[in-house]
């Protein structure tokens, strides 16, 4: 007889937060924390007063992005 249903292997994938090589994952980061990634790799984050910071690749601080 048929198995019972199961959900789709890559959204499974996807659902537990294991990250598939070549996609682009900044839509769904932005969704969960405000963080969008630009294409160089850098972190960009509004807070709730209107000020960007900017995290580049590796760095674990936070910068404000000063016009």
């Amino acid at each position: 007889h048929d198995a019972p249903e199961r959900p789709d292997h890559d959204l499974f994938n996807e659902a537990s937060g294991t990250e598939t090589q070549g996609s682009d994952d900044a839509e769904v980061y932005e969704e969960d924390s405000g963080i969008t990634v630009d294409e160089h790799g850098t972190e960009w984050y509004e807070d709730e007063i209107g000020v960007w910071w900017f995290r580049d690749p590796g760095q674990e601080d936070w910068e404000e992005f000063i016009e």
